[in-house]
């Protein structure tokens, strides 16, 4: 349990087995925000819902560079999923920018 940042936020961590941890924050602007770590800190699973009620949830597996994104996209607030294999955008439900062509 701690006081961590600038400007400061609350954190919880438990901790498991083969260094393995689940950490718990409210940020400064009053989102709150739950992530699982591996034994090498890195983050497997994450669900945070910011101060304006976007939510999102992202899903890692490093090994393999495979990675899902589901839900508030924190910029625009748009819903979609996204799914990463070997660490490069594989496939995506967001709206692709269409550019106008010269005159």
């Amino acid at each position: 349990m701690g006081v961590l940042g600038d400007p400061p936020h609350s954190t919880i961590c438990l901790f498991g087995d083969k260094e393995r941890q689940i950490e718990i924050c409210a940020d400064p602007g009053g989102g709150l925000h739950a992530s699982f770590r591996d034994g090498t800190g890195k983050i497997v699973a994450a669900l945070g819902i910011s101060s304006d009620d976007r939510v999102g949830l992202s899903l890692f597996d490093h090994r393999t560079g495979m990675r899902t994104e589901l839900g508030s996209d924190f910029a625009n607030g748009e819903h979609d999923i996204t799914l990463y294999h070997h660490g490069k955008l594989h496939w995506t439900t967001k709206k692709k920018l269409r550019r106008k062509k010269a005159a």
